[in-house]
């Protein structure tokens, strides 16, 4: 293995990041894709039943958590990308990751203050926050396809392979 490879395996701060072969990423970013998928399940249920103001200040406080986890992911996520070697092909996809990842969470930031005028009424949610929230949580989908591609692809924060098969071993 590389010495760029094991580097982009251990973690920047342990105690921030997630122990070796046991990052924190993964799991914090489970909070804000959770949250805003079901915002959005909310927004669209808003629009099919009679009495939606539920459903409409729901999904705000929704988008809310969604936006303080991912906060709290990306900042263990910059730990974990400042593991991986500059110039190469997981550091460039890291960056796009979290580019785009902080677009998303962005747009999530700027749906939460532009349904504020409508909080507390009892109307459905408007099609313009839903479909910023719609197309927001297709962009998270592909940053999380190039998530997927760092940790499954790349192997950025998994155990190397001599301690996996330590788990085949009979």
């Amino acid at each position: 293995m590389t010495d760029e490879l094991h580097q982009a395996k251990r973690p920047v701060s342990a105690a921030l990041a997630g122990p070796y072969g046991h990052p924190f990423h993964p799991i914090l970013v489970t909070v804000p894709i959770g949250a805003w998928v079901a915002s959005l399940v909310f927004d669209v249920a808003s629009q099919f039943v009679s009495a939606p103001g539920f459903l409409a200040m729901g999904s705000v406080w929704l988008i809310g958590i969604g936006v303080v986890g991912a906060l709290a992911a990306a900042m263990i996520g910059l730990l974990d990308l400042l593991a991986i070697p500059r110039g190469t092909a997981a550091f460039r996809t890291g960056l796009v990751h979290m580019g785009l990842n902080l677009a998303v969470t962005v747009a999530y930031v700027g749906g939460f203050f532009w349904r504020q005028n409508s909080y507390g009424q009892a109307d459905a949610v408007a099609l313009g926050p839903l479909l910023l929230s719609a197309v927001s949580l297709a962009v998270l989908a592909v940053s999380g396809y190039l998530g997927g591609k760092l940790a499954y692809h790349y192997g950025v924060r998994v155990a190397d392979e001599t301690t996996q098969a330590a788990g085949y071993r009979r």
